[in-house]
């Protein structure tokens, strides 16, 4: 059984990266549990799947009984344990997940609403996490179903999940890492783990985070599009379990999602037309969705600007980067040129974006484009400080017909033909072997 622990939280805005995708407002209802409670649920429509989380507060009396308290506990996971399958009963599909996050208040009354939601005090809660074991001793579940199960944690431990996963990609990681490890354990197959923190600390150690990344980067070598391997990619996967890399991951990571939330949220604006929202809203859920790896390659890029040379600052370039979690999302980052006739300039190149955009589908060597997202870059030196200003243009590409797929990868045959006849036909001028000369001449004999 799961030991509580008391602590002390304030009532502050918790990090929820999947906040972006949320499909609608927060629907309140009421489980069939006797203890005082709330309870909401939240649908988040990512691009890998759905997402529906139900949030429980257990309102419990101070000083209550251990027994007590985890009979509620088990009370409000069986109701939860109905929601589940009332909703998957409407939508039965592999790309949805299911979680509840539990939490236990405690309060003197022992109801709920004591303390508002916008109240700056100090609320009560007690620790508690459920682990493999609890649903192997105390509550009972179907494994054995293919349909994706309910995913439980203490909202302690939930919160743990979005604060060191700030992507949604690498949250829907977990979650599916979260499920086998599960069924492996209720069924045998696998080794127990004591509480979900133990499992996301486990998840974070594992080499295996970076397979999707290391699956698109032999296919941007394969297409042409990079020229080899990723030697950061390579590095950081062998060196994952150490804390200094962690670190880098994490900071890269926050420092992406503060970028971007800086940038697209002020375009968001009810006062705007429904093209620029739309728009906006699309970079938004874009930029947020980059895994830790893609947020750490792109974040390097901003970084090397400081080591281009003054002369390059000042006319301004063109760095080309690919997303490392989706292999049909290709970045073109412009570093805008400070000079007012610069061909980079902020005013050139912002009215153009959108025709940018276009001429690089036009040119990039990928069957699986699906968007173009062009990033305009300045850096603003404001005394010893330096702030980061950018724009943001996303661009759909429709997917390849069957025929327009052939006849590119036709014509990727020819090209890849005539490069080789062209190499092999220097190589034969190279090794040419010079004509045969033979030499007749003779020794006069000796006086």
């Amino acid at each position: 059984m799961s030991e509580l622990m008391i602590f002390t939280a304030k009532k502050t805005a918790a990090t929820n990266p999947l906040e972006h995708y949320q499909q609608s407002s927060a629907s309140t209802f009421t489980l069939d549990v006797a203890q005082a409670h709330q309870a909401r649920v939240k649908h988040y429509a990512l691009i890998d799947g759905r997402i529906s989380v139900l949030s429980v507060t257990l309102y419990v009396a101070m000083n209550l009984p251990t027994q007590t308290i985890m009979r509620a506990r088990q009370a409000a996971v069986k109701a939860a344990l109905l929601w589940h399958k009332q909703q998957s009963a409407h939508a039965k599909t592999p790309d949805q997940r299911y979680v509840l996050s539990l939490d236990i208040q405690e309060d003197e009354q022992g109801a709920a609403g004591q303390v508002s939601e916008s109240s700056d005090a100090d609320s009560v809660h007690l620790l508690h996490h459920f682990g493999a074991r609890y649903f192997i001793e105390e509550l009972v579940i179907d494994s054995e179903s293919d349909f994706p199960l309910l995913q439980v944690f203490g909202q302690q431990d939930w919160q743990a999940v979005l604060t060191h996963l700030p992507s949604p990609a690498d949250i829907w990681q977990f979650l599916l890492y979260h499920e086998r490890a599960l069924r492996a354990s209720i069924l045998g197959e696998g080794s127990d783990f004591l509480d979900e923190t133990q499992l996301l600390t486990a998840f974070l150690y594992r080499p295996e985070r970076f397979v999707q990344a290391l699956e698109i980067d032999e296919a941007l070598v394969a297409c042409g599009i990079a020229d080899a391997p990723n030697r950061a990619l390579q590095h950081l996967q062998q060196q994952l379990d150490t804390q200094a890399t962690q670190d880098t991951l994490q900071q890269a990571a926050t420092l992406w999602g503060d970028i971007c939330k800086q940038h697209t949220e002020p375009m968001i604006d009810d006062d705007a037309d429904e093209t620029s929202l739309a728009q906006a809203q699309l970079g938004q859920q874009v930029l947020f969705d980059e895994s830790l790896f893609s947020r750490h390659e792109l974040v390097r890029t901003l970084y090397k600007h400081a080591e281009q040379i003054p002369e390059l600052q000042q006319k301004g370039y063109v760095i080309h980067q690919h997303s490392y979690t989706r292999l049909g999302r290709h970045y073109m980052l412009i570093f805008y040129g400070q000079t007012a006739n610069a061909r980079h300039s902020r005013q050139a190149i912002v009215p153009n974006m959108a025709k940018i955009a276009e001429d690089v589908a036009a040119r990039l060597p990928l069957d699986a484009l699906s968007q173009v997202v062009v990033l305009g870059v300045e850096f603003i030196s404001e005394g010893e400080d330096t702030f980061i200003d950018m724009d943001v243009w996303v661009q759909p590409v429709a997917a390849l017909s069957q025929n327009e797929r052939r006849m590119a990868q036709k014509i990727k045959r020819l090209h890849a033909q005539v490069q080789q006849q062209n190499a092999q036909a220097a190589q034969a001028s190279e090794n040419r072997e010079l004509p045969n000369v033979r030499l007749h001449y003779s020794v006069p004999p000796r006086s």
